[in-house]
């Protein structure tokens, strides 16, 4: 467990470091390149984005590539937009399973915690929470409607 506590935080950093270099090519494929969002399978990438008002926050938990639930507290989120003065992290990895699962639970050490779950270009689930410690969960068994990969505005 200790390893995984090691290696997640890395992980997260990595991630926010390369997402710059990644989004401005997802954002610049308005027609969806991958297949269409109920279609989903192995080789599929998806993306995990954590959003808070915090640059440390209390937990998150989610499956990984073989369908194990993982844990981490003191989540750290590297990247931080000076115009909405939020925090953010990123985790990108590829389905390799049909029945993959692809939710997460994260909650915040402040008053706003958000989740987006992406499959390739399209944007599955998107939920946030406000108040004390928000507690925000992404589920995309209950996804509503998907929605296109974002304009040059950025997710």
């Amino acid at each position: 467990m200790s390893r995984c506590r090691t290696l997640v935080p890395i992980l997260f950093t990595c991630l926010a470091i390369l997402m710059p270099a990644w989004a401005p090519q997802a954002a610049a494929a308005p027609g969806a390149t991958g297949p269409a969002p109920g279609a989903t399978g192995q080789g599929d990438r998806i993306t995990v984005v954590l959003t808070s008002d915090r640059e440390y926050n209390s937990a998150a938990t989610w499956f990984d590539t073989n369908n194990r639930m993982q844990a981490q507290t003191d989540v750290p989120l590297p990247r931080h937009d000076a115009a909405s003065h939020l925090w953010t992290g990123v985790m990108v990895y590829t389905r390799t399973m049909r029945d993959q699962r692809t939710n997460v639970m994260f909650q915040s050490m402040g008053n706003y915690a958000g989740c987006e779950i992406w499959v390739n270009e399209h944007r599955v689930v998107v939920q946030q929470a406000h108040g004390k410690y928000a507690t925000v969960y992404c589920d995309d068994a209950r996804r509503p409607r998907a929605h296109a990969a974002p304009g040059s505005k950025g997710r």
